[in-house]
């Protein structure tokens, strides 16, 4: 699970597209500004343009002596969209898990899902793997995939690239699917699945 707020920003990549400011004291060099930033998320090909705000002081020299960057709305965003809408996980800047469920994924009925690990077969050869889902606003608990033991990789493959498991869910929501292996949280992603 993600721990603090700097790693939400792990699953962004940033381009800036725009930046103005404006002189707000003459005698203390003082420059209000305002970034317009890009938003991608990770494995996603959609974007989004949010605004940074902030203030610098620059020295005699015209060089940034002091800056204040506002990003409070900024990151109150992203934790909502990736809280909210996650098919990734990355820890320590690796990505450890993407997942593709069926784009017609709601509730009630079974689905399948396509879990591409991208660590090395070593990883997970001889061990239990699990897959749990809990509603966001409920905590119900279902079982995605009861623990087996991982034998052989991936179908043609020589890593879990392309691990499959088909199941429903009950209710419509924010679900957080939990990879265990060997009991361990190994992994997880966050998905909204339709009534």
């Amino acid at each position: 699970m993600i721990q603090s707020i700097g790693e939400y920003y792990d699953y962004y990549k940033f381009k800036i597209k725009n930046i103005e400011y404006e002189k707000v004291n003459a005698k203390d060099s003082v420059y209000n500004f305002s970034i317009e930033v890009q938003l991608q998320k990770e494995g996603s090909e959609k974007s989004k343009i949010e605004i940074v705000n902030g203030q610098a002081n620059l020295n005699d020299e015209h060089k940034i002596e002091d800056m204040l960057i506002r990003t409070k709305d900024l990151s109150e965003f992203m934790i909502k969209e990736t809280i909210e809408n996650r098919d990734v996980y990355i820890k320590d800047g690796k990505v450890l898990l993407l997942v593709a469920p069926d784009p017609s994924l709601s509730a009630g009925k079974p689905y399948g899902y396509l879990f591409h690990f991208t660590a090395p077969f070593e990883t997970f050869k001889g061990k239990e793997l699990a897959i749990y889902a809990y509603h966001k606003d409920s905590g119900e608990k279902i079982t995605g995939l009861s623990p087996e033991i991982i034998k052989e990789p991936s179908t043609g493959y020589s890593t879990l690239e392309r691990f499959t498991a088909t199941f429903s869910v009950p209710k419509s929501g924010v679900w957080r699917y939990e990879v265990l292996l060997d009991g361990e949280f190994y992994a997880d992603v966050v998905l909204a699945v339709k009534e």
